[in-house]
């Protein structure tokens, strides 16, 4: 940028006139005005370089946000202690110890996806059979209704182990939850980390 011109300097009074010194200033007045409009001109261009480098930043702080916000989407819960069902009604299975909740997902044994993808759903359910015969299910629901089901005819009165798993597309918002039904007789769900817990992981878009 060109420097700011020095005042003009009035000629020797020998050879001074009016017109001549009036000349001086005008050409003093142009290059100063040139200086200012050069100078704004700089200010506006810091200013935009400076407008959309904060855009730039904002940008890239949300990306980062919502990359370690996916990441994080992963919910590992256990019952802590045992859980009595009556016999043919769909109960919901409690899980009130979290393992992992990184995104804070997962609320009163409901998990509410925090974003649209598709997500595992794994629930490993412990039924302590009291008679043989008995016909065990176990469910997965989404948005309060029954979407996927395992069951499983019991065997003699010992303990019995569902397993019941699903990926699944779900919208921002859908939840999910675990049900247990014994529709022969009444049962109790086990408690404990290594006999009935749920995990459920996001998987990508």
């Amino acid at each position: 940028m060109t420097a700011l011109p020095n005042p003009p300097i009035a000629p020797d009074e020998k050879t001074a006139n009016l017109p001549f010194y009036r000349s001086l200033v005008r050409s003093w007045r142009q290059q100063v005005v040139a200086f200012c409009r050069a100078l704004e001109g700089r200010v506006e261009t810091n200013e935009t370089d400076i407008a959309t480098n904060a855009a730039d930043i904002a940008t890239l702080e949300t990306d980062v946000t919502e990359l370690e916000r996916t990441r994080n989407i992963w919910v590992q819960a256990y019952k802590i202690s045992d859980q009595a069902i009556s016999s043919g009604v769909a109960t919901k299975v409690t899980f009130g110890a979290e393992v992992w909740d990184d995104g804070g997902d997962y609320t009163s044994s409901t998990f509410t996806a925090p974003r649209a993808g598709r997500y595992h759903i794994f629930a490993n359910l412990s039924f302590l059979v009291g008679a043989d015969g008995d016909v065990l299910r176990a469910r997965i629901y989404k948005n309060g209704g029954g979407v996927a089901t395992n069951y499983h005819s019991s065997s003699g009165s010992n303990n019995h182990t569902l397993i019941i798993q699903k990926t699944w597309e779900l919208a921002d918002t859908d939840t999910i939850e675990i049900y247990a039904q014994n529709n022969s007789n009444n049962d109790t769900i086990q408690g404990g980390e290594a006999n009935t817990w749920l995990e459920i992981q996001y998987k990508g878009e």
